[in-house]
C-alpha cells in the first residue's frame, strides 16, 4: 500500500484530464459497440436518440415491396409498420461511430442518406447516437468497470 505520501502522489495522478483521457482512450476501443447500439435503436426499435419513432411505412411502400417480395427480393413493409430504415442494407450497415477530441460521432457511409433524410415521411432525423436508456446500460456496462479498474490500477489497489 505504501506511505501516506506515497499514495498522495499516485491519487494526483487523477487528475481530470488523464481521466478524460483514459475513457476516451477506451472508448475508442469501443465504437464498434457503440455502432451497433446505434444501429439495434433503429432497426429494432425504429427510434431516434430521444425514443421518437422514426416513421411509419405508407400504403405505397406496402405495395411496392409487396410485387418486390413477390419476385423474390426482400421483405414486405406493411402499411403502418415502423420505419427501420432496412432497404438495401447500406444505411446500417455503413452506421459507424467516430471518437474524436473528446466527442463521439454517429454517421453513415451511404450515399443515399440525405435522400433517406428527405423523405417526407421520416419523423426524426436526430437518428445517429445513444438514446439515454442505451446510453446509460453503455456507461454502466463498459465504462464505470473500466474506470474502476483504471483508479485501482493508478493508485495500486
Amino acid at each position: 500500500m505504501g506511505t501516506l505520501q506515497e499514495q498522495l502522489k499516485k491519487a494526483r495522478l487523477l487528475n481530470p484530464q488523464r481521466i478524460n483521457k483514459a475513457v476516451f482512450d477506451y472508448i475508442r476501443t469501443l465504437e464498434p459497440i457503440l455502432a451497433q447500439l446505434n444501429r439495434n435503436q433503429i432497426e429494432k426499435n425504429s427510434s431516434d436518440i430521444f425514443g421518437n419513432p422514426l416513421g411509419f411505412y405508407s400504403k405505397a411502400t406496402e405495395l411496392i415491396t409487396t410485387q418486390k417480395a413477390l419476385l423474390g427480393g426482400g421483405k414486405i413493409k406493411y402499411e403502418g409498420d415502423p420505419f427501420n430504415l432496412l432497404d438495401s442494407g447500406d444505411f446500417l450497415k455503413g452506421l459507424f461511430a467516430k471518437v474524436s477530441n473528446g466527442f463521439v460521432l454517429f454517421d453513415t457511409t451511404d450515399p443515399k442518406k440525405e435522400e433517406i433524410f428527405s423523405n417526407p415521411n421520416l419523423l426524426s432525423t436526430d437518428i445517429f447516437g445513444l438514446t439515454d436508456e442505451n446510453l446509460k446500460v453503455f456507461i454502466q456496462v463498459q465504462v464505470a468497470p473500466f474506470l474502476l479498474r483504471h483508479i485501482r490500477k493508478t493508485i495500486g489497489i
